[in-house]
């Protein structure tokens, strides 16, 4: 059987020969076969000095490196495997995002033009109603020279129709003088 402590060391060379593989940034490698986990690992996991991690230490945190290591290593390789699925991806989204500003400054250019139909319709609107405020105007006026010219015309008819009666009764008077 394996003692505690071998065990500790093992899984301890075991996981750092797999950072080392993830990425050998992580760990250094001395030549006095000690194996050193980086300032990276260190930092996150709340450890300030270069202490070996072995034994008792290194149970602590253990489960947090292979954590880290794993979620780097899948990230990487996510990157690389899909990396061209990316960059289409950004393309794609580059492109749609190029026709949205093309649509969006087309639906500007539309707006704008609306705008200039809507003032244009706004003042055709104001003409109409001043044209439509004269003819009411000139209408009236009209309606007031017709009263005018009817009273007229219905005194001077008056007129004309007392002197015609004025004149019958004088040829009366002349016939019966005569006759």
């Amino acid at each position: 059987m394996v003692g505690k402590a071998n065990r500790s060391f093992c899984l301890t060379t075991l996981v750092l020969l797999v950072v080392a593989h993830v990425d050998p940034r992580m760990v250094d490698y001395r030549p006095d076969k000690h194996m050193w986990v980086s300032s990276k690992i260190r930092s996150r996991l709340g450890h300030g000095s270069k202490d070996k991690f072995s034994g008792g230490k290194f149970r602590e945190g253990w489960e947090a490196i292979v954590r880290l290591i794993t979620v780097d290593f899948l990230a990487k390789q996510a990157t690389t495997r899909h990396e061209p699925l990316l960059l289409e991806a950004r393309n794609a989204f580059t492109n749609t995002r190029a026709e949205w500003d093309n649509e969006k400054e087309e639906l500007v250019r539309e707006r704008e033009a609306l705008k200039e139909e809507l003032n244009k319709a706004k003042e055709m609107a104001v003409e109409v109603e001043q044209r439509t405020e004269a003819v009411r105007l000139e209408k009236e006026a009209l309606h007031q020279q017709y009263a005018k010219d009817k009273a007229e015309w219905e005194r001077k008819n008056t007129q004309l129709i007392e002197e015609v009666g004025q004149l019958h009764e004088e040829k009366k008077k002349n016939a019966a003088r005569e006759g």
